[in-house]
């Protein structure tokens, strides 16, 4: 791959990941392939984290997932963007293996496998299975990271071959680190999927983003050796208890809607997505239940989630909803 790659890098932040930011710093500059930039964005009112590399370029934007990435995105004119939360540390040839699978492959869109973005191996698998939140991929499509459900949960490979480098379709990635065609990124208009930040936490932004790019004839993949640790600071929630439950709930039930139900192109998936819909909700409420059978402090969280499903229910028969323009651009 050509060190003539452009690039420049989007980190957002809260300005309080010490250590965890400073690793991802020294990680960007030891990358063989170079960026053109490095943003850094804040909520504003926020501190900026003392210059580590003495080139970052530091801006403030609203507080959340959403308005912090595009504020970096407005400021970012390289042909790609490498999106960063401010807790992963790269390996030094990160980038010059995505960049294979954009440049040489045709992707949009190219991350690096996170296997912890999965469910463990336990009885997880299982539950999640019978609920349709998250299940282990059949064998047929094992060419595939993520593959999006009818539920608006996903499948997953977590057989990816970590020590060659291949490419991996997907529909989904973890949003702490990705690269994505600028243009490409600008074009699907993220500023439209504001109603991920209502309930003060962007739960599904990942996911999100991915559907945004794919329904609009985009194409995105993990690269199997493109390695990365996720250092995981928790900013962003480690002061919320029942607030992403609800979100969760909430932006789970409009991206059904939005990327799934109304992007169909038949009466018939229609109705089989209502099918997965309804079978979904009931039984993440019985699965709640036995959690709350099990440990009475579940209960506020099936409450929670409960609330914020049947709000975004609510909440794509409003008239704020019905204006947003749709998820396929003309």
């Amino acid at each position: 791959m050509s060190k003539e790659f452009g690039y420049s890098v989007a980190i957002r932040t809260l300005g309080t990941a010490g250590e965890k930011y400073e690793k991802l710093l020294h990680s960007i500059k030891e990358q063989t392939i170079s960026p053109e930039k490095i943003v850094v964005v804040l909520p504003e009112g926020f501190a900026p984290p003392a210059p580590v590399l003495g080139c970052e370029e530091f801006i403030f934007s609203a507080k959340g997932m959403v308005p912090q990435r595009l504020a970096a995105l407005d400021k970012i004119d390289s042909a790609y963007t490498l999106f960063c939360d401010d807790d992963v540390e790269l390996i030094p040839e990160f980038m010059e293996r995505l960049a294979d699978a954009l440049v040489n492959h045709g992707y949009s869109a190219a991350a690096g496998p996170l296997l912890s973005f999965f469910p463990p191996k336990s009885i997880v698998p299982f539950v999640g299975s019978v609920v349709g939140e998250a299940s282990v991929m059949v064998h047929g499509r094992r060419d595939s990271y993520v593959h999006i459900l009818g539920t608006g949960g996903f499948s997953y490979n977590r057989s990816i071959d970590l020590d060659s480098h291949k490419i991996y379709k997907t529909e989904s990635v973890a949003g702490t680190c990705f690269c994505a065609n600028t243009a490409a990124m600008k074009a699907v208009s993220m500023y439209d999927e504001m109603w991920l930040e209502k309930n003060g936490f962007a739960a599904w932004e990942d996911r999100v983003m991915l559907s945004k790019l794919i329904v609009n004839g985009y194409r995105a993949c993990v690269v199997s050796d493109a390695k990365y640790e996720h250092n995981d600071g928790k900013t962003s929630v480690k002061k919320l208890k029942l607030e992403p439950i609800f979100a969760r709930g909430f932006n789970h039930y409009v991206y059904w809607h939005r990327f799934l139900y109304s992007t169909a192109k038949t009466g018939g998936r229609r109705a089989w997505l209502r099918f997965c819909k309804s079978y979904y909700k009931v039984m993440f409420k019985l699965y709640y239940s036995l959690r709350v059978l099990a440990k009475q402090s579940q209960k506020e969280e099936k409450k929670a989630w409960i609330k914020g499903w049947n709000a975004g229910a609510d909440y794509v028969e409003t008239k704020e909803y019905k204006a947003i323009p749709p998820a396929i651009i003309k």
